[in-house]
């Protein structure tokens, strides 16, 4: 695993809006989040200036409802 790099969640704030407050790094050039307890999908996507159906594309196996997340996922984001 020493190829995935943390990112600073200060510099993904300042690019992206939203309220998410989960971890983020890369991994192989994706991004990649854990997800936090009290966060949606929607507010996901609008931090990294993307959709919940894209988000859901790149997590097929976990991702069947947009409508519900479970916290601590790890989900691609872009």
């Amino acid at each position: 695993m020493s190829d995935i790099n943390k990112i600073n969640d200060e510099a993904i704030s300042a690019v992206a809006g939203g309220t998410a407050q989960g971890e983020v790094w890369t991994d192989h050039g994706m991004v990649m989040y854990r997800v936090a307890y009290g966060d949606t999908l929607s507010e996901i996507a609008m931090r990294f200036n993307t959709t919940c159906e894209a988000i859901k594309a790149f997590n097929p196996e976990l991702i069947k409802d947009i409508n519900m997340i479970r916290v601590d996922w790890v989900i691609r984001v872009l």
